[in-house]
């Protein structure tokens, strides 16, 4: 759901639709809220690029899980 209720209640303004269309309206609301959004993009983005990057890393290896009793 995310921003949706604060979107439908007005007290968050949505990022222009070219914004919206381009795929960067996490970038607006991140400079529009830096101190509440800056740990949820920045610092999970990361997390889940180094999972996403070790699974398929893992998965090229044809080793899902990283075992190497696999």
């Amino acid at each position: 759901m995310g921003a949706a209720f604060d979107f439908i209640s007005g007290s968050v303004k949505e990022a222009p639709r070219w914004i919206q269309s381009s795929g960067f309206e996490w970038l607006y609301r991140l400079a529009r809220e830096p101190r509440r959004l800056w740990k949820r993009y920045l610092v999970g983005n990361l997390q889940f690029l180094t999972s996403a990057a070790n699974g398929v890393i893992f998965s090229m290896k044809g080793n899902t899980r990283g075992d190497s009793n696999a």
